[in-house]
């Protein structure tokens, strides 16, 4: 164990202790850097009394690299696991914020809508540990963390698991854990999944109504009332509460495991319909106030708000009692109790004080009032001397042949003005690009303009900033240009109603007529925003889940988890059948002239003039044997395997942590193009519209584009006389995706700079 000049505590090397955030039964927490990754972390330390326990630490480690492949917004991520000094501790994220059970405790109880945003996303991390084999066993509020934006961390996996019989104390931890474990726990059986959704319900009891089911004197008696006990409804503690919040709260508690809800994602289902309609109760249908209510399974489920917004004065300094007793305060004099001398005396002393008081606030004014007019004239010289010594500037790099809107992406983060200008190419697709109006290398301010020349149709325009005028209008004024136009409103409080929000495309962006345009209009309410969460490497429901949560909508999914997309892949070329060589046939020995037969006399030859066309007999002639054809079997096509889509989110738009308001509509895919290349040969033919000579040196370069960095790989390199052109030589192209930058050198200089992508074709 290491020590800094401040005498702070690193353990392993690596992570300093810098103060105690918290102290249970079993550990005590510290907030903690972490050196090497130069982030805040927490370091939980376990209690000696439990590091003695061999059992107790190797199925803590064991849960603990389980739980370490958890990965999910609303679970507290863990990084590390080690020991100093034969003390175990656990590295996990830092999360700034309260405890659920130090809410409960501030506001008593919450509001039911509240209570089941935060059951949603209790739900939603339980149903992620429960689909990786892992079992919490110790859901409470106090491993409940709500961070200062509201969302909702699930913590401690696995450390009621871990404790052996013989560790097993009467602890903070432990005190905390018996009002919310489940009869299967409480008799020590055997427990699962359902054992976990059991103390949901118990937690949502506690946030709807501010009080536990189950109290007592002793653990013992408390763990028996969860055995034998009635669990009095929800509605019944405060008739507030409506009947389907209540029946959701009672069906999770149930003492039969068979009876509750067998999955999160079931109760989560449920809570969605509840959300919807509170009211209905789906256990005693006879409180239902309207005849003849469907089923709530055929109810329409409502979408989750935002989450949770938890302000700081809320919470205020819960552990100080609000009404402090107050000392009584001393008898006042009253006006007959002074003498007139006395009162004379009073009179003066409140004159001088008063007119000394009125003095003191003018004078206080106008040094005020000078004194910030200095400040202002400071700061502006200041200011002014800063432009003159000071100044940012960037280095321009060569953006020719990359995606213009990547491009901007990146310049615009570091400040950089940039603009497009949309001009006609035909070696670049649309969208890459051509030019640009600074060189590489130069550099420019903050304040200077970066017009980027973007390869584009003949009929290409710019979309202006329609931002803060009418929607109507933009809609006319862009549908004249010949775009498809629709539109969405969304909530804003920063955009009078009917004013456009945003366009996408942005304005600036380059679009052709015939090109979609969404315009995003304010209906006027107010509303927050969210951040789009990353949904990268989730199932459909999850990412539909998480979108739930945040308040947003899930526009579309495409295409289908794990269907087969091999129709949206481009089709390789399919390679020509073998054709047999003209050299390799075999050669036909002409039949020869056969001796006349003794006894036959010959006929005198015709003349030339005269030459008789040669009678053909059918006399018999000795063909010598011919060597037979061979035949070369057609190589069977292989049938390509089918491409299917993931079963996972590949990419969404937009961007996770792209800022938007709620109600808003993401949309999630499951295929990527650019994890697909394809085959592509192209052909050089000699340069004879160079000065060159019979022997030509030839250097060929491919860089693969990818965001704003590259990867180069050399085609061909080498001297070539005149008669071994055309030169054919190959390259991988990312199907659909980004283009493949070729450079040909010709003796050392450029001959020629193409983009290939899988539709490329060379012009004869």
């Amino acid at each position: 164990m290491q020590t800094d000049a401040a005498d702070r505590v690193i353990l392993g090397g690596r992570y300093r202790l810098d103060n105690k955030v918290g102290t249970g039964g079993m550990s005590v927490v510290y907030r903690a850097m972490d050196l090497q990754e130069e982030r805040i972390v927490a370091v939980k330390m376990l209690r000696e009394e439990y590091a003695e326990d061999e059992e107790f630490v190797r199925h803590f480690r064991n849960e603990i690299n389980a739980a370490k492949d958890l990965h999910h917004p609303n679970i507290v991520e863990i990084y590390d696991f080690s020991q100093e000094d034969d003390l175990p501790y656990i590295v996990m994220e830092y999360v700034s914020g309260i405890t659920l059970k130090a809410y409960i405790n501030v506001i008593q109880s919450m509001g039911w809508r509240d209570a089941l945003n935060i059951a949603a996303q209790i739900l939603s991390a339980i149903d992620c540990a429960h689909s990786h084999g892992i079992i919490h066993r110790d859901i409470k509020p106090q491993n409940i963390l709500i961070t200062d934006e509201g969302r909702v961390k699930l913590t401690d996996f696995g450390i009621a698991h871990a404790v052996t019989e013989g560790t097993r104390k009467a602890g903070g931890d432990s005190a905390g854990s018996v009002h919310y474990l489940s009869p299967e726990q409480a008799r020590g059986g055997f427990t699962d999944e359902r054992s976990d959704i059991y103390s949901i319900g118990i937690t949502l009891y506690e946030m709807v109504t501010g009080v536990v089911p189950f109290d007592g004197e002793s653990h013992v008696s408390i763990a028996l009332k969860h055995i034998d006990g009635n669990i009095v409804p929800p509605h019944t503690v405060d008739p507030d509460i409506p009947y389907g919040v209540s029946d959701l709260v009672m069906m999770a508690t149930k003492k039969d495991p068979a009876e509750r809800f067998q999955t999160a994602r079931d109760m989560y289902a449920r809570l969605k319909m509840v959300s919807a309609n509170p009211g209905y109760s789906f256990l005693t249908p006879e409180n239902n106030l309207i005849d003849g209510a469907a089923d709530i399974q055929n109810l329409e489920a409502t979408e989750f708000s935002a989450p949770l917004i938890i302000r700081r004065e809320d919470i205020g300094e819960y552990n100080k009692e609000e009404n402090e007793k107050k000392e009584p305060s001393s008898r006042r004099k009253s006006v007959a109790d002074y003498t007139d001398k006395e009162l004379e005396i009073r009179r003066a002393e409140i004159v001088r004080n008063v007119t000394l008081t009125t003095f003191a606030y003018v004078l206080a004014i106008i040094l005020g009032i000078v004194g910030i007019i200095f400040m202002v004239n400071r700061f502006n010289n200041l200011n002014s001397n800063m432009d003159r010594f000071t100044s940012v500037s960037y280095k321009v790099g060569d953006y020719s042949a990359m995606n213009a809107q990547e491009v901007i992406s990146e310049l615009t983060l570091k400040g950089i003005n940039v603009v497009q200008e949309p001009v006609l190419s035909e070696d670049y697709p649309m969208g890459y690009v051509v030019g640009q109006s600074v060189m590489p290398g130069e550099t420019i301010t903050l304040k200077d303009v970066l017009t980027l020349k973007v390869s584009s149709l003949s009929n290409s325009f710019i979309i202006d900033d329609w931002v803060d005028k009418d929607y109507r209008e933009a809609g006319a004024a862009l549908s004249s240009a010949g775009l498809n136009i629709n539109y969405q409103t969304v909530s804003s409080a920063q955009h009078k109603a009917q004013t456009v929000v945003r366009t996408v495309p942005a304005a600036g962006s380059i679009v052709t007529p015939g090109d979609s345009v969404t315009i995003f209009f304010s209906t006027g309410q107010m509303s927050e925003k969210v951040r789009v969460p990353n949904l990268v490497g989730l199932s459909a429901q999850e990412a539909e889940m998480q979108l739930n949560l945040a308040g947003l909508k899930l526009r579309r999914a495409y295409p289908d988890p794990g269907s087969d997309i091999t129709d949206l892949v481009a089709t390789p070329t399919p390679t020509p059948e073998p054709t047999i060589d003209p050299s390799l046939l075999p050669t036909f020995t002409p039949v020869p002239t056969i001796s006349p037969t003794p006894g036959i006399t010959e006929e005198p030859s015709a003349t030339p003039e005269e030459s008789p066309t040669p009678e053909i007999t059918n006399t018999p002639t000795a063909v010598p044997a011919q060597t037979p054809i061979p035949t070369v079997p057609p190589t069977p096509t292989p049938t390509p395997a089918p491409v299917l889509a993931s079963m996972t989110v590949v990419a969404q738009y937009p961007a996770a942590g792209t800022e938007v308001y709620v109600g808003e509509s993401v949309e999630i895919y499951f295929y990527t193009v650019r994890m697909l290349q394809t085959d592509k040969e192209l052909t050089l033919e000699f340069p004879s519209d160079l000065m060159v000579t019979d022997n030509v040196n030839v250097r060929i370069e491919s860089k693969q584009l990818v965001g704003s960095g590259s990867f180069s790989d050399i085609l061909y390199s080498g001297t070539l006389r005149r008669n071994e052109f055309p030169l054919k030589y190959h390259l991988n192209v990312q199907v659909n995706g980004m283009p493949v930058k070729v450079t040909v050198y010709i003796n050392g200089s450029v001959y020629r700079q193409i983009l290939v992508t899988p539709d490329y074709t060379e012009k004869k």
